[in-house]
């Protein structure tokens, strides 16, 4: 991304938490890929250039739309604890950390609802006195 595009986008993003430390942005970037010699040749030398943290949805709609306006690439990141790469941005651009927007929305008999960045065992905390846990164990 151009400097020029990259102080735009921080425009557009104002208040939204950002991080553009390049040794920061290239470790969020990176899940376990390295497990696999062929990804990791693969995917050892691909980073996101801005990591950005919303704290809502509505700031989530602000940074896909700033992304469009300008041209940046968007990955969408959570705990980072993958094996696979799935969430190795490749063409950089920006690095969205959804791992804010972590509530429990509701409990109900055999469901649960939450926002996409919570966390396995806050989920299994929150079933536990329900009587329930997550499927995969």
């Amino acid at each position: 991304m151009s400097p020029d595009t990259l102080g735009r986008l921080l425009a557009d993003l104002d208040d939204i938490p950002t991080i553009t430390d390049a040794r920061i942005v290239r470790r969020r970037s990176r899940d376990f890929f390295w497990y696999s010699p062929i990804l990791n040749e693969l995917l050892s030398d691909k980073s996101a250039e801005i990591l950005v943290s919303p704290r809502n949805e509505a700031e989530i709609i602000r940074i896909a739309a700033a992304c469009t306006r300008h041209r940046v690439p968007l990955t969408v990141r959570a705990g980072g604890t993958g094996n696979y790469g799935q969430a190795v941005p490749l063409r950089g651009g920006v690095l969205l950390d959804i791992t804010a927007l972590d509530r429990i929305e509701w409990v109900r008999p055999g469901a649960i609802r939450v926002a996409a960045g919570a966390k396995l065992n806050l989920i299994d905390a929150e079933l536990a006195p329900h009587g329930f846990e997550l499927r995969m164990h």
